[in-house]
């Protein structure tokens, strides 16, 4: 996946995967395995989610990962 960050409100689980700025969204009640990312479908939990994750990471004044561009994605192992 590379570098990522991730967030967790209630049953959702919010991940942004820095490198492609792709964001998954998982519901862990009911796919405790992340294999269905709602994203898409969810976009608005979604959308709060990474506001929420993107604002603690300018208040707690993280270093961000800086993009390699020498980084060569992985097939993601959770798809076929």
């Amino acid at each position: 996946m590379g570098p990522s960050g991730a967030i967790r409100i209630g049953k959702y689980k919010l991940i942004e995967v820095f490198e492609s700025g792709k964001t998954e969204l998982y519901n862990l009640e009911s796919d405790p395995g992340e294999l269905h990312d709602l994203s898409k479908e969810r976009q608005s939990i979604a959308g709060k989610m990474l506001k929420k994750l993107k604002s603690w990471q300018n208040e707690s004044g993280v270093d961000m990962a800086i993009p390699n561009p020498n980084y060569i994605q992985e097939k993601d192992y959770r798809k076929n």
